[in-house]
């Protein structure tokens, strides 16, 4: 037999307080949003890391491209041999 507290309990609902029903209604609401933001929150993530993984691929494209192109030179910052 379910108890009273049971959220799946539909028992008799016209034998239950009025007040008793508010909280659960409260209580089962505030769970129900509590998820759905959870879960809208790890879609964003999920989202994000495939666009900043496409931006990333795309980047290492160009960089690959603009070094065949330079021909296999050093690519590296190196700075201009001073004058005396």
């Amino acid at each position: 037999m379910p108890q009273r507290d049971d959220p799946d309990d539909t028992g008799d609902l016209y034998q239950r307080p009025l007040g008793e029903l508010l909280k659960q209604l409260s209580e089962e609401t505030t769970r129900l949003v509590r998820q759905e933001i959870e879960l809208a929150k790890a879609e964003v993530t999920a989202r994000a890391r495939e666009a900043v993984g496409s931006k990333i691929d795309g980047a290492r494209e160009k960089v690959r491209s603009a070094a065949s192109r330079v021909g296999g030179q050093d690519l590296t910052r190196q700075d201009p041999p001073r004058s005396s």
